[in-house]
């Protein structure tokens, strides 16, 4: 299942996926990860539709294309929201799914440098 806040822009990247990995069930659900009742109530449809949560990979993310010192604080506040508190409300209902479905939680952070010449 893929959430995403406007999964239309991304509709034609997600048929590639099904054409390419034909045997995959590969969904969209429109979700705005900062709605804790929403996270919650897409992770519970989630689980029925496809019969169990397994994993979580979370890639929320914007950013705030301006300068730092030019950024306002809503705008501030709206990247927060997302790339933390919204992959924070996607680990915290999936796991509380997993622990319902009796299974184990890995829960895993990475970062990743781009290293250019």
């Amino acid at each position: 299942m893929i959430f995403d806040v406007n999964p239309g822009q991304a509709e034609d990247r997600i048929n590639e996926l099904r054409a390419e990995f034909p045997a995959a069930t590969i969904y969209s659900k429109m979700v705005n990860i900062t709605d804790d009742s929403a996270v919650r109530h897409a992770i519970l449809e989630t689980a029925t539709l496809l019969g169990s949560i397994d994993i979580l990979l979370c890639f929320a993310g914007v950013v705030g294309c301006i300068h730092a010192v030019d950024m306002t604080g809503i705008e501030f506040k709206r990247v927060l929201d997302i790339n933390t508190t919204g992959s924070f409300l996607c680990a915290q209902a999936v796991a509380k799914e997993m622990i319902k479905q009796g299974k184990s939680i890995l829960a895993t952070t990475a970062a990743f440098k781009n290293y250019e010449n």
